[in-house]
């Protein structure tokens, strides 16, 4: 889930990313539910001001930054403006605020003279106090943008609070001129409380290709030694099934009590010499098998 506005302007694509426009014009107390997923309301009136009350800005020169169509327009608020993000997947998010100060001059005039000062909260905690754009950007016509990770939404929805506590100035470069001031707004989703919908980074995508590669290459090893253990055992030729009375006396010495081993539910129990036969190379195999043999018998 993501949520874009470029406020006190039209739809807009920046740097290949689409902001939704915010151009109604509110008023001293409004709430105006503007989009699908996100509204706005305000609180307040511009006091001691010749011009009326006016709730968008516009630039008043060039703007020279990076994105600067971004930054032409903002909304502004004599005392309190909260946006809401509604209908947003319970999670992490991380919450993006563009500010560019394009009322108040940089000039030797007295137009430079006014100071804007303002607090900004989001979901009711205080993130920003006594923020001054033209003091955090270092000049007016500058950007600035203030990013903050892992905003948790519990139910569903992200409030974003700018409020005016007083301080500044209220006359310079005009009278009514303070307040919070906004550019645009980004919120983007991060994660489920859960962690299960995590965004993949690129580090994380080369750990699930070396992890699957190890486990296919595991997989390969165990199926060719499986192979290979069959094809060695099939080069034996490994006589089963019954054996005659004369086969079992003969194997056993004639039942010599040295071969004895215990007895069993039906007699005594006799080991025996078996020889394996390679059909391949009997002579060289023949003497590994008696060899192998040997040896069992002497453990034994």
């Amino acid at each position: 889930m993501v949520v874009r506005l470029f406020h006190g302007g039209r739809n807009t694509t920046v740097g290949g990313i689409n902001f939704e426009g915010d151009q109604d014009p509110g008023g001293p107390s409004a709430f105006v539910p503007a989009g699908a997923n996100w509204g706005f309301s305000n609180t307040g009136h511009f006091w001691d001001t010749e011009f009326g009350e006016k709730y968008i800005a516009d630039n008043t020169s060039v703007l020279r930054m990076s994105n600067s169509e971004l930054y032409t327009n903002a909304r502004l608020s004599s005392l309190s403006l909260t946006y809401y993000a509604r209908c947003l997947a319970n999670g992490s998010y991380t919450v993006r605020l563009h500010f560019s100060e394009i009322i108040i001059r940089g000039n030797r005039s007295f137009h430079s003279l006014g100071i804007r000062i303002f607090d900004v909260y989001i979901q009711e905690k205080l993130m920003l106090k006594d923020f001054n754009i033209e003091v955090e950007a270092q000049g007016v016509d500058k950007a600035v943008i203030k990013e903050f990770k892992a905003v948790e939404v519990k139910d569903k929805t992200l409030e974003i609070r700018f409020h005016w506590s007083g301080k500044g100035t209220t006359a310079s470069p005009r009278r009514g001129v303070y307040g919070p001031l906004i550019s645009a707004i980004t919120i983007e989703f991060e994660s489920t409380h859960s962690g299960l919908r995590k965004e993949s980074t690129p580090r994380d995508s080369k750990k699930k290709v070396f992890t699957v590669a190890g486990a296919s290459v595991l997989c390969l090893v165990f199926l060719i030694s499986g192979i290979l253990w069959e094809k060695a055992l099939r080069r034996l030729d490994l006589q089963t099934g019954f054996f005659t009375f004369k086969q079992i006396r003969a194997a056993t010495n004639s039942f010599d009590p040295v071969n004895k081993i215990g007895e069993g539910g039906f007699g005594s129990v006799y080991k025996v010499t078996k020889t394996l036969w390679d059909k391949n190379n009997p002579g060289r195999r023949t003497k590994r098998a008696q060899h192998v043999l040997h040896s069992s018998r002497s453990n034994m």
